[in-house]
């Protein structure tokens, strides 16, 4: 009995260890080049309100698991992203550029993190891919910048030629995009 607990309670500590691996991930990859941060990142309050910032986008992200163990739509996907950026907005707006955590930024560690737990098997597939410059160039588009994304509709418009390149290629969202990044 103390030997299985002791397995499980290794097990615990091992997912979490990758869970924070996956967390660093997906923000380095979210925030590269997204100037995430306001033009006060020198000042002492800022240097103070930042790190909290960091801890609840990372709570939120970590939460996702549980939220996504079971398929998720995708219109309930597309309402969690909005609420992920709005919440972490209202609640961190001066640490962040123009007091906004953009949709671009959002979507990218949103959907980042949740391709790392399904890739790890721990959720099922998820709705949506991350959307980079390397899918945007894929797509033929051009003239959107993710990382200055805030646009719900133009996310939507973004993931419809997703959806029908993917579907073209007979696979869904999230396994044409692993195919396409291999």
């Amino acid at each position: 009995r103390n030997i299985k607990m002791e397995q499980e309670k290794t097990a615990d500590h091992q997912h979490d260890f990758i869970c924070s691996v996956f967390l660093s991930n997906a923000q380095a990859a979210a925030f590269q080049r997204g100037n995430v941060y306001s033009l006060d990142s020198a000042t002492r309050v800022f240097k103070a309100l930042a790190p909290l910032f960091v801890k609840d986008l990372h709570a939120k992200l970590w939460a996702l698991e549980t939220t996504y163990k079971n398929p998720v739509t995708e219109e309930k996907h597309i309402e969690n992203l909005q609420r992920f950026a709005d919440d972490l907005s209202a609640a961190h707006a001066p640490v962040l550029h123009e007091g906004r955590f953009r949709i671009g930024t959002a979507q990218k560690a949103m959907n980042l993190y949740l391709k790392y737990l399904w890739c790890a098997g721990w959720i099922p597939e998820p709705p949506h891919c991350p959307i980079d410059r390397i899918i945007l160039t894929h797509l033929g588009i051009e003239n959107v910048n993710w990382t200055s994304l805030d646009d719900i509709g133009k996310y939507r418009k973004i993931m419809e030629k997703v959806r029908e390149r993917a579907g073209g290629s007979g696979s869904s969202i999230a396994v044409w995009e692993l195919e396409l990044w291999k």
